[in-house]
């Protein structure tokens, strides 16, 4: 976890561009697999069942982190014009103690 408190914000960038890059890794894997790139769709039923199943969880971890891509670009573009840790409703100051747990937050507790 990074202390958001103690770093400063061009570490706070780059921290979630990181978290960029292997966003976009599990997205990358994630699509692989449900196109069975490496894990070709096999003809026995029970298998492909399975097989169908996994695709059904890789979808599920693809948009989770599509989802989580969205909201860290949209902090990114607030760091860039200086209202990161500004909550995107009331406009009050997002907790340094949210904003550890969840760098990319927009909103304070009380707006989540």
């Amino acid at each position: 976890m990074v202390d958001v408190a103690a770093i400063s914000m061009d570490q706070r960038r780059q921290y979630l561009n990181n978290r960029l890059r292997e966003l976009s890794s599990r997205i990358e894997n994630a699509e692989k697999g449900i196109r069975h790139i490496d894990d070709p769709l096999v003809s026995d039923d029970p298998d492909r069942a399975l097989q169908v199943s996994n695709d059904n969880v890789l979808r599920v971890i693809d948009e989770a982190a599509a989802s989580e891509i969205k909201a860290i670009n949209a902090v990114l573009a607030r760091i860039d014009k200086g209202l990161y840790g500004v909550c995107i409703h009331c406009h009050g100051d997002i907790p340094q103690q949210r904003l550890q747990a969840v760098p990319y937050a927009l909103t304070c507790m009380a707006c989540a």
